[in-house]
């Protein structure tokens, strides 16, 4: 099941304060990335700018593992319908990510035990060559919980809360 590569963007767009640095299409400093629901998982296509870079030409390991999370997120919230918030996160970076060049991100779910879900994500080149991978483990926290921890105003985000609150208990 394929769906709308902006459903979720546009729920989260919804909520006032909503502002993240990896998916917010309005967060200038931000990445903007925009997901893509697939069979397994979900992807991101991006490149990155020089304002993203470490060493000349290069982009900092920092926003390669920004990457990297914020698909293991959105695979959550996408796939599992659930918010979670991630409790351990290990990178392995093979080859440089560059300035300017084309890669794409996937993420998918690869075990779920209760509220907690272990993921796996990958950057690729344009040529299907390994850039960078992470697994991440997170824990999945009910929308009222979320209203108690995270600064979300219930007023706005009432239609992304009906989507979490589909097909789980």
């Amino acid at each position: 099941m394929t769906q709308d590569p902006f459903r979720v963007q546009s729920l989260w767009a919804g909520i006032r304060g909503y502002n993240c640095f990896g998916c917010a299409p309005h967060n200038e400093s931000g990445l903007a990335l925009n997901f893509v629901e697939d069979e397994s998982g979900v992807s991101a296509s991006f490149s990155l700018g020089p304002r993203y870079s470490s060493y000349p030409g290069v982009a900092h390991c920092g926003i390669i593992a920004t990457v990297l999370e914020e698909v293991m997120g959105n695979a959550l919230v996408i796939k599992a319908k659930r918010l979670c918030f991630t409790r351990k996160l290990s990178l392995k970076y093979v080859e440089p990510v560059l300035v300017g060049a084309n890669y794409s991100a996937s993420a998918r779910i690869e075990a779920q035990d209760g509220d907690f879900y272990e993921l796996e994500a990958a950057i690729y080149d344009e040529a299907g060559n390994l850039m960078a991978l992470a697994k991440g483990s997170y824990k999945a926290i009910s929308p009222e919980q979320a209203l108690r921890t995270i600064n979300i105003d219930p007023q706005t985000a009432t239609e992304f809360f009906s989507y979490l609150r589909r097909d789980n208990p």
